[in-house]
């Protein structure tokens, strides 16, 4: 049996799972780890387990925290791993939880100026009301700068990033694209100038795109995909990978994303479907490819002796 197994088989480290963080080492990490702006973060988390693997216990701490938490055998199909994550974030590098703002009223310079945003493309209440709720659930957390990410959380096999609501009806909210507007996004679709088009997967979206061009539509849809689009999708996308022998974490800029969501909607909706109402993406190699990344596995960062010595105290 191996070191990683007897972490795994300890029934005490299952029953337990938890760091319990004096304050002061909690209060240590934050002055030495905070980060005043997305474009650190990285930075910090690399910083953290670099330390960990010279032995500061402190960090040895918090690395074996986010170990057991995200990787532990019993917590890897945790759908709540996201809110975890966000809460330990939030807690080590002092940016702000948005769900914990979200009842906070934005002052009337805010507002004006998002309405003004909203209607350069829609001028209907209901659409620019949806297009709302899709852009203020979008970011996670905040930091002092402003900046934002959108954190996403998912097991190792995971090949799909869920991007989250983006309503497709209101890029097709012009009399132009009216035979479109009944598009749904369930598997069977729906016969457009004799293309099977819909939502539900890349093929019948790729068949949605080929009749718009035929209808001379599509470059407009692309130019209203991206301005609604660019609305939304305001901050970068962190990504944490819930491996069984690494961590794997990565920090895509909104700009790249923008880039490459909108090469692949270019290129016929590649790898891309909608699904309860949410876009979907399988361009994670491509994402990561243009990402900032931390990558160790357990081995190089984990001490096996001090996690297991720690539950038995």
């Amino acid at each position: 049996m191996n070191k990683l197994e007897d972490v795994w088989n300890n029934k005490e480290v299952e029953h337990r799972q938890l760091f319990n963080f004096p304050l002061s080492a909690l209060e240590k990490i934050k002055v030495l780890h905070k980060v005043h702006s997305s474009t650190q973060l990285i930075k910090e988390i690399k910083k953290i387990f670099e330390e960990s693997k010279k032995g500061s216990e402190i960090h040895k701490m918090l690395v074996n925290d986010f170990f057991l938490a995200f990787h532990h055998p019993v917590n890897l199909k945790n759908n709540e791993s996201g809110k975890q994550l966000e809460k330990k974030f939030s807690q080590i590098f002092g940016a702000i939880r948005v769900d914990e703002q979200k009842k906070k009223r934005k002052s009337k310079a805010e507002s004006e100026s998002e309405d003004l945003e909203f209607n350069k493309i829609l001028d209907n209440k209901d659409d620019i009301k949806k297009l709302k709720s899709n852009f203020r659930n979008k970011t996670d957390l905040l930091f002092d700068d402003l900046s934002g990410i959108s954190m996403k959380c998912a097991i190792e096999d995971n090949k799909e990033i869920n991007l989250g609501s983006f309503e497709f009806l209101n890029i097709v909210r012009d009399n132009k694209f009216e035979k479109y507007q009944d598009l749904k996004e369930r598997k069977r679709g729906m016969k457009i100038n004799d293309f099977n088009c819909g939502l539900g997967s890349e093929a019948l979206l790729k068949s949605t795109a080929e009749s718009m061009r035929k209808d001379g539509v599509f470059d407009l849809f692309l130019y209203r995909f991206k301005e609604l689009f660019s609305i939304v999708y305001k901050s970068d996308i962190f990504f944490y990978h819930k491996n069984s022998d690494s961590f794997d974490m990565w920090m895509l800029s909104n700009e790249k994303l923008k880039e490459i969501i909108f090469n692949d909607v270019a290129n016929g909706f590649n790898k891309m479907r909608w699904e309860n109402n949410a876009i979907r993406s399988r361009s994670i190699e491509e994402m990561k490819k243009n990402s900032d990344r931390v990558y160790f596995s357990f081995d190089q960062v984990i001490d096996y002796e001090f996690l297991l010595s720690y539950f038995k105290n």
